[in-house]
Order: structure tokens, then C-alpha cells, then sequence
């Protein structure tokens, strides 16, 4: 019986670590799509500029 007690906490332990794990990664995910937007706005708007400069 506290066999299956140790086995059940090891299980819920492991499954949090994953959730943990996967939440980080699409927050990362995010951090990572939102610097790109950044870079590309960025970009477009220096070139626009210059268009228009030239």
C-alpha cells in the first residue's frame, strides 16, 4: 500500500515537472515570435525610410 502511495506522488511529481517544462517552452516560444515582429517592424520602417529619403 505505501508502495503505491510513493509510486502515485512519483507520478503527479513527474507530470508537473512536463507541464512546467512545456509552459516555459511556449513562453519562450512567445519571447522569441515577438522579438522577430520587433526586428521585421524595425526593418520595414529604416527602409521606408529611406525610400522616402531617397
Amino acid at each position: 500500500m505505501m508502495m503505491m502511495m510513493m509510486m502515485m506522488m512519483i507520478c503527479v511529481v513527474i507530470i508537473i515537472i512536463i507541464i512546467f517544462i512545456i509552459i516555459i517552452i511556449i513562453i519562450i516560444i512567445i519571447i522569441i515570435i515577438i522579438i522577430i515582429i520587433i526586428i521585421i517592424i524595425i526593418i520595414i520602417i529604416i527602409i521606408t525610410i529611406i525610400i522616402i529619403i531617397t
